[in-house]
């Protein structure tokens, strides 16, 4: 009863992926996965312990104040608790508690706003009371500051846009560090420069943060960069970039080194170069640079260590693009990762814990309404083999058919459930993908049967689900078509060859794991006749092995002897002989082991071998 996984040649995967007609493919791509309640941007989005993505504020016509959470095993989105002041372009991390700090951004409707409209104020979201807690306020109102959580705790929050004392709406040089035991804020030691859009990233080597880039009103666009020492609260200079940059992306790597890409170059165009700060030796280094120059966009480190670009735009309010990249830091390359559905910048990219990316909201151009739609990445792809039967007499089963899950990807893929969706004419009578493990290069196999229930075309979707690909599943077309059975003294139709058996012969196959003679249907005889042999079966499962309990009923009343099979698939798992007389017999089929859930198949032949009975048992 093992689950049945084989690895298939390589020229045999490649066969599948490149012959798309023969079944589903689920390709690396995009895949829209609902609407937001609103549409939004220059929001934020908090990955929580659990596995869901808190969305907070952004705009839409306006702040907003709204939250609502994501739940990418459900797939489902639901209200949050909304924050008290409708707030656009905050900073959000989450803390060692699990709870969310959001701080700053432009809210207007904050009676104690700065005069450009920007807010000093803070608050903190409690994912498991579903609840918003206004804390401290900062010492200056930012818009857009970094916010980068320390190894102690705490958190750093330093630059942005902001007023003084002389002028409004101004990069920012001052910092300032959160105390979540305290849910109060000091100041902490300024930066060598005044900053925003700028990059901060923590590094954990050192536990110190690096903060590059940037702009500021005096020199324009920033290729310095500095480290922030928490102990020490001190900044010291970094090796600078080798591009002065801004509104770029920053990426923590899985071995500690930080990737910084793109951004706006301060002449008005986007820069498709990216440069790789190693951390041990305190330098920058050229990396690859992307197909795209992008400023604006987003970047999410995935499961699998590549890093993952989408979206921005190609210069300071250009054009957006709907282009995705990811990088290798292995092989210092950058390849496509698919279209977006929708050209955006503004949006957020949240790596999700099963490997998969989200993308939520976004800028569509101009400064009035957010994007509602969001998209899942993947870069997991399988194929799943199509199963056409043929045509089939109205009312009877068919022989199995396999149809063959196969991961072309190049990580394992966990498969959580087979269904078949659409005409009922279909069913599964064995698989080995549910709950399975699928390793790379890898397949497990689905077998189902087709039982017309009536004449024409008959159709119907296989679904293979899964928690990795970007669909969440991976689907392929079951077809067949459904003759119906001869009418007492007319002709038999396509499909239905034969004549009625000599007394004493084999039936022929009838629906429900029955047999009838030929001219008859799956509900009716002919009169003075004998129904169909057929059997009734039930399952009792054991703490460690199962039994299967068979009455056969026959159409004559001679003894005839028969043997009993158990079968998932082409697999036997138990069998037994008995004896038909006065028309009826009862057997019992023990297993080895206990029957997992899913569907088996009861076959009687005759100790001659021919196959007269072949009934679906379901495992729950």
């Amino acid at each position: 009863m093992g689950v049945f996984i084989r690895r298939a040649a390589l020229g045999a995967v490649l066969g599948t992926m490149m012959a798309l007609a023969l079944g589903g493919v689920a390709q690396a791509a995009w895949f829209g996965v609902g609407s937001l309640s609103s549409g939004r941007y220059n929001h934020t989005a908090t990955l929580l312990d659990d596995g869901r993505v808190l969305v907070a504020g952004g705009n839409n016509s306006g702040p907003l104040a709204g939250a609502q959470v994501y739940d990418p095993v459900k797939n489902t989105w639901s209200n949050a608790a909304s924050m008290h002041i409708a707030r656009t372009g905050q900073a959000a991390v989450q803390l060692k508690s699990g709870k969310v700090l959001v701080a700053g951004g432009f809210a207007p409707d904050d009676a104690n706003a700065s005069r450009s409209g920007y807010t000093r104020t803070a608050e903190v979201y409690d994912p498991s009371a579903n609840t918003w807690t206004q804390v401290g306020d900062m010492s200056a109102a930012r818009y857009q500051p970094t916010i980068t959580l320390l190894e102690d705790g705490r958190v750093l929050v330093a630059g942005g846009s902001g007023d003084t004392d002389t002028q409004g709406a101004t990069p920012l040089q001052s910092a300032e560090i959160y105390n979540p035991q305290t849910e109060s804020w000091s100041d902490a030691a300024s930066m060598s420069a005044a900053r925003a859009n700028a990059t901060a990233t923590l590094l954990r080597s050192s536990g110190k943060v690096l903060v590059a880039g940037g702009y500021d009103d005096a020199t324009g666009d920033l290729a310095s960069a500095e480290l922030y020492d928490a102990d020490a609260d001190s900044w010291t200079p970094a090796d600078s970039l080798a591009e002065a940059r801004d509104s770029a992306t920053a990426t923590a790597l899985q071995n500690g080194d930080v990737l910084v890409a793109g951004g706006d170059s301060g002449k008005g165009n986007a820069l498709s170069s990216a440069e790789v700060y190693d951390a041990s030796a305190g330098s920058w280094h050229a990396a690859a640079s992307m197909a795209a120059a992008r400023q604006t966009a987003a970047a999410a480190l995935l499961k699998d260590g590549t890093v993952l670009v989408t979206g921005g735009e190609s210069a300071r309010l250009g054009d957006l693009l709907d282009s995705a990249e990811r990088y290798d830091p292995d092989a210092n390359a950058w390849t496509s990762a698919g279209t977006l559905a929708a050209p955006r910048k503004q949006h957020t990219l949240t790596a999700l814990e099963d490997g998969r990316a989200l993308v939520v909201g976004g800028n569509p151009g101009g400064f009035d309404r957010g994007l509602t739609g969001l998209e899942r990445f993947s870069a997991m792809t399988t194929s799943l083999t199509d199963a056409s039967f043929g045509s089939e007499l109205v009312g009877h089963a068919s022989a199995v058919k396999t149809s063959v899950l196969t991961n072309t990807g190049n990580q394992p893929l966990s498969v959580t459930g087979v269904s078949i969706a659409g005409a009922k004419d279909f069913a599964i009578e064995s698989e080995s993908c549910s709950g399975a493990t699928v390793q790379p290069g890898e397949t497990c196999e689905v077998g189902v049967q087709f039982t017309p229930s009536a004449g024409g075309a008959r159709n119907a979707q296989l679904n293979v689900t899964d928690n990795q690909t970007a669909a969440g599943q991976t689907t392929a077309t079951l077809s067949g078509t459904g003759h119906a059975p001869a009418q007492p003294g007319g002709t038999t139709p396509p499909g239905n060859s034969g004549s009625a058996p000599a007394a004493g012969g084999s039936p022929s196959a009838a629906p429900g794991g029955g047999i009838a003679v030929a001219g008859t249907t799956a509900k009716s005889s002919p009169k003075g006749k004998r129904p169909g042999a057929r059997a009734a079966c039930s399952v009792k499962n054991g703490s460690r092995r199962s039994s299967v309990s068979c009455r056969v009923t026959w159409p004559t009343r001679g003894a005839v002897a028969l043997n009993v099979r158990l079968m998932r698939g082409s697999t036997k798992l138990a069998s037994a002989r008995t004896t038909a007389r006065g028309g009826r017999a009862v057997v019992s089929l023990q297993t080895k082991g206990r029957l997992r859930s899913g569907r088996y198949t009861v076959v009687v032949s005759r100790r001659t071998g021919a196959t007269v009975i072949r009934q679906g048992v379901r495992v729950r």
